[in-house]
């Protein structure tokens, strides 16, 4: 079963590829990714 990867704005991953973000083995850096650099729609 295929996930849905969340939308986020491209400016919250610059420094790493955007288009190979594992979201499931890397969770923790994404999520504190989102709230370090992201607003309150991406973190919604």
């Amino acid at each position: 079963m295929n996930k849905k990867k969340p939308i986020f704005e491209k400016r919250i991953f610059l420094d790493v590829n955007f288009v190979l973000i594992d979201y499931d083995a890397k969770a923790n850096f994404v999520i504190e990714r989102v709230f370090e650099r992201g607003d309150v729609e991406d973190i919604r």
